[in-house]
């Protein structure tokens, strides 16, 4: 035993470090820092004691006050039958201590058990409020994505229930002074201790699951994307507050909800406060723009109003749809609007679905063509861009917006950003061409396909190979349906037309801007540097050997779909075969989910499928190094992983369930924490992750200078800069002997391969 005073502020122990040592406390205060929360431990307390069991401690603890600390070397059970041979006087202590510190963390059990059924029942609520206010001001109820699924919490490792009151009768017993003899027995004592720490990690990983749970909960009240139930409240607030009805209960209501986020620790307090101030801001806008502007804001509704008045036939008129077709579908798209429930999923509203599908998609393809031959007027290109077909099922005020919006969408600012339509007309150019189908087949393998089955002769393959208008039908036969429905997010709810139902919120926050989707791509750029660097063959006579493989960028092409959506996909890595294309991601022009989440997941997914891509059939060979032959590599044997405390093989198991034992999806979700928190200083995932992702997905220079003092990282940047030197050291040397071989100057390849590696 040794008797050590520690200073404010030190990590006695650290998390992930290996056990070697547990100590009582004897003054002072500690702070038992747990995933998600702490417990302050007082003298008396055991320090330690969680992880008796374990390799390495779970979490870190940290001197609140200046401490003094009793520290007792521990490596097994063993070390605790030596020190009670030394020292039998020891026993009631560490009892004494491994109890106080079960009721520690059984109150934080209860109390957080306390809170997530609090938070289910104030969500439940909640609902039930939003749809009653949805009825009386009549406005549409709009579906909140993941509400479907929450239920009531069940845990699947809960406590058993006897254990509060075991450990409360063994309190009683220990107090009694004729049961002191139990002290003395070392099998009672050690076995005590032991059995104290399992059930230790036992309520704690209840508590990290329910903490989880509350989290998920906790998104849907509110979230930064603004797909949340305050911002369901606040649509309904301006809605009621432009057609000057009161709006008294919603702001009421809307109180409530932050009340209830302040006190829910899984929400950032920053957002909390960001959020707070925008509906303060909010109200006071309404405020303001029930008294300035009323007239002109008004005049300028009821024109476009007037230019909206009849949409569908103008719609219809520009296509020059038969009077048949016409008529078909203005019955079923009156009857879509009768629709109290668009959610629904019954068979008669699924066959009117299917209907208006099929005939969207006919009047799209013959409205393209038309409108290469002559004048697109607004509406047309509210149409083609977003879906809009009539004002009434859009909703007036999202109408207004598009229309206003349509006027000059279409200025792709310099990005590879296409709006749908848009793509159309390069492929009709020769620009680009079509993207494969749900079946993997490319627009000249789909034509093989016809010519074996003996669908078109070699004349007519010929034919098509070349026909640039049967590329656009290919084209949109394919995309426009499955694209769209992919991009929804809920592809049998789904119909094409442009419904107020889908609005969570009102248009101006959800329509992408070619501006938001490059920012949100540069966002993930700045910390994954490489990710759509692809590897190619420089062949010069100015190199010294036959060929260099350098590595470039191709940044993907990015095409919006014209519909609402919560879901982006990446359609294809590369174009046909040739790897040195672009890969195409589809996303829904009214964008309901976060743009900046979106394209880090999906470029999670490209690292995945590229790597895949290069790999070939040995994508999950160990041994061919690579991202994906590695991570599948760690999912499939993580049980036998000595590198994995119990803790992380636990994690790893929950988050394989999260992702339903798909390894890509399990791969994302390690890559956005990656993006997202590591790269920030803030550890989400255990060593061997850590370990991949930083080789294959590395760090800008300077983030990893700032991160470089940090254990978790320091031997990983080293391993990785030394790599980098030598391959820079190579390419420098390249670059010189080329130089001297071309009259002083260095070829542009080798510069921007140099560049690469500096970074």
């Amino acid at each position: 035993m040794a008797e050590i005073q520690i200073k404010k502020d030190t990590t006695i122990y650290h998390k992930d470090t290996p056990v070697r040592a547990v100590g009582i406390l004897i003054e002072g205060q500690v702070s038992m820092k747990l995933a998600h929360g702490e417990i302050t431990l007082e003298a008396g307390d055991g320090i330690g004691f969680l992880d008796l069991f374990q390799l390495s401690h779970s979490c870190d603890y940290v001197a609140l006050t200046d401490v003094v600390v009793d520290s007792y070397p521990y490596r097994s059970e063993e070390s605790f039958r030596q020190l009670f041979d030394q020292d039998p006087t020891l026993a009631p202590t560490f009892i004494w201590a491994a109890l106080k510190q079960f009721f520690h963390v059984e109150e934080l059990y209860s109390m957080t058990k306390y809170r997530c059924n609090a938070l289910y029942t104030a969500l439940m609520e909640f609902y039930r409020d939003y749809t009653r206010f949805s009825k009386q001001y009549a406005l549409p109820t709009k579906h909140l994505p993941g509400l479907e699924n929450v239920q009531p919490l069940e845990l699947g490792n809960t406590p058993y229930a006897f254990l509060s009151r075991y450990y409360k009768d063994m309190e009683n017993i220990c107090l009694s002074e004729s049961l002191a003899p139990l002290f003395e027995r070392r099998g009672f004592v050690i076995g005590f201790l032991l059995r104290v720490s399992q059930d230790l990690h036992l309520y704690l990983t209840s508590y990290e699951e329910m903490y989880d749970y509350i989290s998920e909960l906790s998104i849907l009240l509110i979230n930064e994307d603004h797909l949340d139930f305050v911002d369901l409240y606040t649509t309904i607030l301006v809605t009621a507050s432009h057609r000057r009805q009161d709006i008294l209960p919603i702001n009421a209501a809307i109180s409530r909800m932050f009340i209830r986020a302040k006190g829910v620790s899984s929400i950032d307090m920053a957002l909390y406060k960001d959020r707070l101030s925008e509906y303060q801001e909010l109200t006071k806008a309404l405020s303001h723009m029930q008294q300035i502007n009323e007239n002109d804001q008004e005049a300028h509704e009821k024109l476009v109003l007037s230019q909206l008045k009849n949409a569908t036939l103008q719609i219809l008129g520009y296509a020059q749809m038969s009077e048949e077709f016409s008529a078909d579908f203005m019955k079923d798209l009156n009857a879509y609007k009768a629709v109290t429930d668009k959610n629904a999923a019954s068979d008669e509203l699924n066959q009117l679905r299917s209907r208006l599908c099929t005939a969207f998609y006919e009047l799209y393809t013959q409205a393209f063509f038309i409108s290469r031959t002559k004048d697109i007027p607004v509406i047309m290109k509210m149409f083609f861009y977003f879906g809009f077909i009539d004002e009434e099922l859009c909703g007036q005020e999202n109408a207004i917006y598009l229309y206003d919006l349509g006027s000059t969408y279409g200025n792709r600012e310099g990005t590879q950003v296409y709006p749908f339509y848009d793509y159309l007309v390069l492929i009709l150019n020769g620009e680009k061409q079509p993207h494969k189908n749900e079946f993997d087949q490319d627009y000249n393998a789909y034509l093989q396909t016809m010519l074996r089955d003996n669908s078109i002769t070699q004349a007519e393959f010929d034919t098509l190979s070349s026909d640039q208008k049967q590329k656009v039908q290919f084209e949109l036969r394919q995309l426009l349906p499955a694209g769209g429905k992919v991009t929804y997010g809920r592809p049998a709810l789904f119909c094409p037309l442009l419904s107020e139902h889908d609005f969570l919120r009102p248009a101006e926050n959800c329509c992408l801007t070619f501006h938001a989707i490059k920012e949100a791509l540069q966002n993930v750029l700045a910390v994954d540097f490489s990710a759509y660097y692809r590897d190619y063959i420089y062949t010069s006579p100015l190199l010294a050997t036959t060929h260099e493989v350098l590595q470039h960028e191709i940044l993907p092409d990015i095409i919006l779909m014209p519909n609402t959506g919560t879901r982006g996909i990446l359609w294809q890595e590369i174009e046909g075969h040739d790897r040195q294309t672009p890969a195409s991601m589809l996303l829904p022009a009214i964008c309901l989910s976060d743009i900046h989440l979106m394209m880090l997941r999906l470029t999670g997914e490209f690292r995945w499928e590229m790597c895949k891509r290069v790999q070939g059939a040995r994508w999950n060979d160990v041994t061919d190094h690579s991202l994906t032959s590695e991570f599948f590599d760690y999912l499939q044997f993580y049980k036998k992983n000595r590198d994995l405390s119990a803790d992380a093989k636990e994690k790893c198991h929950m988050q394989l369930q999260k992702a339903k034992n798909r390894f890509k999806d399990a791969f994302i979700l390690d890559y956005m924490a990656w993006v997202l928190y590591e790269s920030a200083g803030s550890p989400r995932l255990n060593k061997v992750t850590r370990q991949i992702l930083s080789r294959y997905c590395p760090f800008p220079k300077e983030y990893r200078e700032k991160l470089k003092t940090n254990p978790l990282y320091t031997s990983l940047f080293e391993r990785y800069e030394n790599n980098k030197k030598k391959e820079l050291t190579r390419m420098n040397s390249v670059a010189f002997r080329a130089q001297r071989n071309n009259h002083g100057q260095t070829p542009e390849p080798l510069l921007a391969q140099i560049e690469y590696l500096e970074k």
